[in-house]
């Protein structure tokens, strides 16, 4: 293989992605010479992120003389690959998110299919990048872990990204996992959303998530199971821990228990197993809480937090 010639994705691994991108890296530093990994038209610079579904990556659009990010999604390793249905139906999903457009709303340029050569499976995968805009800031949950942020600010920022919400549901399009790690505060003073939850509504396979009453995990991470539960435990609406099928009013929801965390500082609802979070949100009995903000925003959060969305 040649030192400088371009290497497909396709060809590399999952884990051996992270290698050619510090073999990049060395060989441009030590003899000017870069290894390039190319996706598409798309030079691939260096990781920027990764998750149980893919890696984000920041590439260069040689085409547009651009910097983007790529978001690679891989299939959930189960003993039934997804195949070209989960493509097929990532790629719709992806091609209605790149017809929207919004201030508020992370932009999508293009999607493509590419294969990866799965490292466990010793198999061929599928999987479907996402072109997006390369954007610059720290999360929601970085920005309201900084002193001295005013109900004023919170609200603003929230309501930023609840218009973005209302974009995205106008175009047909749910968020499904919405969390102060998913809206991006950019330099330029923007709540976006980022990380819409696309391939777990098109995956037909997805992964189980431990109900250990001691896992305490359950509040930060992102799970889903057979029954197609998607989402971050702590976010989820009351008929996502029944497997529905999810509509704006499970984004609303979510949204409510972020604004509700930041302004009083707690969750509406808590819990030291699954089944006590899920069973506390289905009561719907908020916790007493005291804030500067009117108490007019405690009513509206409270409607919203509702176990029934209807």
């Amino acid at each position: 293989m040649s030192s400088d010639g371009p290497h497909d994705l396709p060809s590399i691994g999952r884990s051996d992605l992270a290698m050619q991108l510090a073999l990049r890296s060395v060989m441009s530093g030590v003899i000017g010479r870069s290894h390039e990994i190319q996706l598409g038209r798309y030079r691939v610079r260096e990781r920027l992120g990764h998750g149980g579904c893919g890696l984000v990556l920041l590439a260069d659009d040689p085409e547009l003389d651009r910097e983007v990010a790529i978001k690679v999604v891989l299939p959930a390793r189960t003993e039934d690959a997804p195949g070209t249905k989960w493509q097929e139906a990532l790629q719709r999903e992806a091609r209605a998110l790149a017809r929207l457009r919004h201030p508020n709303v992370v932009e999508v340029f293009d999607a493509g299919t590419t294969q990866y050569y799965d490292d466990d499976t010793g198999e061929v995968q599928p999987g479907v990048y996402l072109v997006m805009e390369r954007l610059r800031g720290r999360t929601l949950r970085q920005w309201l872990a900084e002193p001295v942020r005013s109900w004023r600010e919170i609200v603003e920022v929230h309501m930023q990204a609840a218009r973005g919400l209302l974009a995205a549901h106008r175009a047909g399009i749910v968020h499904r996992d919405f969390k102060p790690d998913n809206v991006l505060m950019t330099d330029d003073a923007r709540a976006v959303l980022i990380d819409f939850g696309l391939a777990d509504e098109a995956r037909e396979q997805i992964e189980p998530v431990s109900l250990d009453a001691s896992d305490s995990s359950h509040r930060d991470i992102s799970v889903t199971r057979r029954s197609r539960i998607v989402g971050t435990p702590l976010y989820m609406a009351p008929e996502q821990h029944l497997g529905r099928a999810l509509g704006p009013a499970a984004d609303q929801y979510a949204w409510c228990v972020s604004l509700f965390l930041a302004l009083y500082g707690r969750p509406p609802f808590a819990g030291d197993s699954m089944d006590e979070l899920v069973a506390h949100k289905f009561r719907g009995k908020l916790p007493a809480v005291t804030s500067d903000a009117p108490r007019a925003l405690l009513r509206v959060l409270a409607r919203g937090l509702r176990p029934d969305p209807r």
